[in-house]
């Protein structure tokens, strides 16, 4: 099957998918990630084409450290690799900042549709907490505390903000909220148990 994408062969996608690959820590943001999302956009949504989400989508998370900031750093990365401003593919990187519902939730709705699949969350947390032991060296219970804190935050904000959100997003967020509220539960009965 083709990819939604239509720079993943070209120097910037090459120069993408070098940096994703670089550090074998990264279990969850990663190489994988990317063409999981790619695979959302033409399969989960049936989004039509736009070179500006295509290389949102590439480069949302090529640096992932242990540093703040990393969604601005991967947006300032794009634009030095194409040698342009990349505004709006930058403001759709942004969007995977606190994954707030706003007018054009495409970037939100492809970060977060891992959730639209409940058998990935207990994949997921593995990944996301060796990737989080490897670059912060916080122990176990750490992390669920602090995943359980994010997700919970994140749940809040965008069931808060249903009322605003176009109807044809909001039965997909709906949806992801039903998946956040699992790997909530998931992440604090590992919690519990540790």
């Amino acid at each position: 099957m083709q990819s939604w994408s239509r720079i993943l062969e070209t120097d910037l996608g090459l120069a993408a998918r070098a940096a994703y690959t670089e550090d074998p820590a990264r279990t969850y943001h990663n190489w994988d990630h990317v063409l999981r999302l790619y695979w959302h956009a033409a399969n989960t949504f049936g989004l039509d084409y736009d070179p500006d989400l295509d290389k949102a989508i590439l480069a949302h998370d090529v640096i992932y450290d242990a540093e703040p900031d990393k969604e601005l750093r991967s947006a300032a990365w794009l634009s030095a690799q194409t040698g342009q401003d990349e505004t709006i593919a930058k403001a759709h990187i942004a969007k995977t900042i606190c994954h707030m519902p706003s007018d054009d939730n495409r970037m939100v709705l492809l970060d977060l549709a891992d959730f639209l699949h409940p058998e990935l969350g207990s994949i997921n947390l593995d990944k996301i907490a060796q990737e989080s032991q490897a670059l912060y060296g916080v122990t176990e219970a750490q992390f669920l505390t602090a995943n359980v804190g994010f997700m919970t935050s994140m749940y809040d904000r965008i069931a808060n903000a249903q009322n605003s959100i176009g109807t044809a997003d909001q039965a997909w967020f709906r949806r992801i909220l039903l998946g956040i509220r699992s790997a909530i539960d998931l992440a604090g009965k590992r919690l519990k148990a540790s």
